[in-house]
Protein backbone atom coordinates (compact mmCIF):
# COMPACT_ATOMS: atom_id res chain seq x y z
CA UNK A 1 0.00 0.00 0.00
CA UNK A 2 1.11 3.43 -0.73
CA UNK A 3 -0.04 6.34 1.11
CA UNK A 4 0.81 10.17 0.63
CA UNK A 5 0.31 12.33 3.97
CA UNK A 6 0.28 15.82 3.81
CA UNK A 7 0.96 17.87 7.66
CA UNK A 8 0.12 21.83 8.72
CA UNK A 9 0.49 24.09 10.89
CA UNK A 10 -3.29 24.85 10.75
CA UNK A 11 -4.07 23.28 7.90
CA UNK A 12 -5.61 19.90 6.76
CA UNK A 13 -3.53 16.58 5.66
CA UNK A 14 -3.58 15.54 2.21
CA UNK A 15 -2.01 12.10 1.05
CA UNK A 16 -2.18 9.80 -1.66
CA UNK A 17 -2.31 6.36 -0.83
CA UNK A 18 -2.24 2.94 -2.71
CA UNK A 19 -1.85 -0.24 -1.68
CA UNK A 20 0.17 -2.40 -4.14
CA UNK A 21 3.40 -4.53 -4.59
CA UNK A 22 4.99 -2.18 -7.20
CA UNK A 23 7.81 -0.04 -6.06
CA UNK A 24 7.81 2.61 -8.32
CA UNK A 25 5.49 5.82 -7.76
CA UNK A 26 2.23 5.97 -9.55
CA UNK A 27 2.11 6.92 -13.09
CA UNK A 28 3.14 10.49 -11.85
CA UNK A 29 2.36 11.51 -8.66
CA UNK A 30 2.87 15.22 -9.15
CA UNK A 31 -0.19 15.74 -11.90
CA UNK A 32 -2.49 14.00 -9.23
CA UNK A 33 -1.71 16.78 -6.39
CA UNK A 34 -1.72 19.63 -9.48
CA UNK A 35 -4.94 18.51 -10.38
CA UNK A 36 -6.51 18.51 -6.54
CA UNK A 37 -5.09 20.82 -4.81
CA UNK A 38 -5.99 23.27 -3.73
CA UNK A 39 -8.79 20.68 -2.71
CA UNK A 40 -11.84 21.43 -3.01
CA UNK A 41 -14.59 18.85 -1.05
CA UNK A 42 -16.82 19.15 -3.33
CA UNK A 43 -15.23 18.34 -6.53
CA UNK A 44 -16.41 15.49 -8.37
CA UNK A 45 -15.64 11.83 -7.30
CA UNK A 46 -14.82 13.14 -3.57
CA UNK A 47 -16.24 10.69 -1.20
CA UNK A 48 -16.63 11.35 2.48
CA UNK A 49 -16.47 9.08 5.41
CA UNK A 50 -19.39 10.41 7.12
CA UNK A 51 -18.24 9.01 10.77
CA UNK A 52 -14.42 10.87 10.61
CA UNK A 53 -15.28 13.43 8.32
CA UNK A 54 -11.65 11.86 5.81
CA UNK A 55 -12.33 12.64 2.12
CA UNK A 56 -10.49 10.44 -0.74
CA UNK A 57 -10.61 10.13 -3.85
CA UNK A 58 -10.21 7.20 -5.77
CA UNK A 59 -7.08 8.05 -8.23
CA UNK A 60 -7.13 3.91 -9.41
CA UNK A 61 -8.82 1.23 -8.72
CA UNK A 62 -6.96 -2.22 -7.80
CA UNK A 63 -8.65 -6.24 -8.57
CA UNK A 64 -10.41 -5.65 -5.77
CA UNK A 65 -8.84 -8.98 -4.52
CA UNK A 66 -7.89 -9.75 -0.80
CA UNK A 67 -8.89 -8.31 2.08
CA UNK A 68 -8.31 -4.52 3.30
CA UNK A 69 -6.22 -4.59 6.20
CA UNK A 70 -7.25 -4.25 9.76
CA UNK A 71 -6.62 -1.70 12.59
CA UNK A 72 -4.17 -3.86 14.07
CA UNK A 73 -2.70 -5.48 10.93
CA UNK A 74 1.06 -4.73 9.87
CA UNK A 75 1.45 -2.78 6.37
CA UNK A 76 3.76 -2.02 4.05
CA UNK A 77 3.36 1.40 2.03
CA UNK A 78 5.21 3.35 -0.11
CA UNK A 79 3.66 7.40 0.23
CA UNK A 80 4.13 10.40 -0.66
CA UNK A 81 3.62 13.14 1.99
CA UNK A 82 2.37 16.79 1.42
CA UNK A 83 0.89 20.05 2.83
CA UNK A 84 -2.52 20.93 2.22
CA UNK A 85 -0.66 23.90 -0.33
CA UNK A 86 0.84 20.64 -2.14
CA UNK A 87 4.49 21.18 -0.44
CA UNK A 88 6.27 17.55 -0.08
CA UNK A 89 7.86 16.86 3.60
CA UNK A 90 8.47 12.93 3.44
CA UNK A 91 8.27 10.22 0.45
CA UNK A 92 8.69 6.75 0.58
CA UNK A 93 9.84 7.18 -3.11
CA UNK A 94 11.92 9.35 -2.26
CA UNK A 95 14.00 6.54 0.42
CA UNK A 96 13.80 3.91 -1.88
CA UNK A 97 11.55 1.54 0.15
CA UNK A 98 8.49 1.44 1.37
CA UNK A 99 8.17 2.05 5.75
CA UNK A 100 6.32 -0.73 7.60
CA UNK A 101 3.93 -0.62 10.45
CA UNK A 102 0.35 -0.98 12.62
CA UNK A 103 -1.93 0.51 11.53
CA UNK A 104 -3.13 1.38 15.35
CA UNK A 105 0.82 3.58 15.26
CA UNK A 106 -0.51 5.98 13.15
CA UNK A 107 -2.68 9.49 12.74
CA UNK A 108 -6.09 8.66 12.64
CA UNK A 109 -6.68 9.48 9.17
CA UNK A 110 -4.36 6.61 7.37
CA UNK A 111 -5.78 4.04 9.99
CA UNK A 112 -9.19 4.85 8.56
CA UNK A 113 -8.21 5.50 5.08
CA UNK A 114 -6.16 2.26 4.49
CA UNK A 115 -8.59 0.30 5.69
CA UNK A 116 -10.54 1.25 2.90
CA UNK A 117 -8.53 -0.02 0.14
CA UNK A 118 -6.99 -3.14 -1.45
CA UNK A 119 -3.76 -4.37 -2.99
CA UNK A 120 -3.96 -1.86 -6.40
CA UNK A 121 -6.02 0.68 -5.41
CA UNK A 122 -4.31 4.43 -5.36
CA UNK A 123 -6.28 7.07 -3.11
CA UNK A 124 -5.84 10.75 -2.56
CA UNK A 125 -6.43 11.28 0.63
CA UNK A 126 -7.52 14.71 2.67
CA UNK A 127 -7.06 14.45 6.22
CA UNK A 128 -8.48 16.97 8.18
CA UNK A 129 -6.67 18.26 11.32
CA UNK A 130 -8.80 16.28 13.90
CA UNK A 131 -7.53 13.14 11.92
CA UNK A 132 -3.93 14.35 11.48
CA UNK A 133 -1.57 16.25 14.24
CA UNK A 134 -4.28 18.38 14.73
CA UNK A 135 -3.34 22.14 14.99
CA UNK A 136 0.25 21.89 16.55
CA UNK A 137 2.83 24.14 14.92
CA UNK A 138 4.67 20.89 13.08
CA UNK A 139 7.40 23.02 11.61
Amino acid sequence: MKRILALAASAALTLIAACTGQKAAPADVDAVFAQHLPWNPDAKGVQTDPDSGLQWIVIKQGDGKGESPGVSDLVRVNYDGRTAEGAKFDSSYDRGKPSAFRLNQVIPGWTIGLQKMHKGDQYLFYVPNKLGYGNANRG
